[in-house]
């Protein structure tokens, strides 16, 4: 089973998303290309760890920060983008789904 799981987190363990949150409680708002140099991760396994723990890190223009340390306007803010971003995925999704369908007849 822990395999399986491995594979649906990209590897991401309890450590990672304990130093990633450390790291943010004590520096605040930083963006992965900050964040790289310093945990010596790549980008992609700051996305995988941060998307592992969504309620410890959020994630916005600002870069990631730990939840308990951003105000309400800006929790609601980063909801609301990442409701709009989803919302224009699912869009070219259904476009591509169509265009699919249309190929098989």
């Amino acid at each position: 089973m822990t395999d399986q799981l491995d594979l649906w987190t990209g590897g991401v363990t309890e450590s990672d998303i304990s130093d990633l949150v450390s790291l943010l409680r004590t520096q605040g708002w930083m963006h992965r290309r900050q964040l790289c140099p310093v945990l010596g991760w790549s980008e992609r396994k700051i996305r995988a760890v941060a998307e592992s723990a969504p309620s410890q890190i959020i994630r916005g223009q600002r870069g990631y920060a730990v939840i308990d340390r951003v105000d309400t306007e800006t929790l609601v803010r980063c909801a609301d983008a990442l409701k709009s971003q989803g919302t224009k995925m699912l869009r070219v999704s259904v476009a591509w789904r169509r265009l699919a369908h249309a190929r098989i007849g």
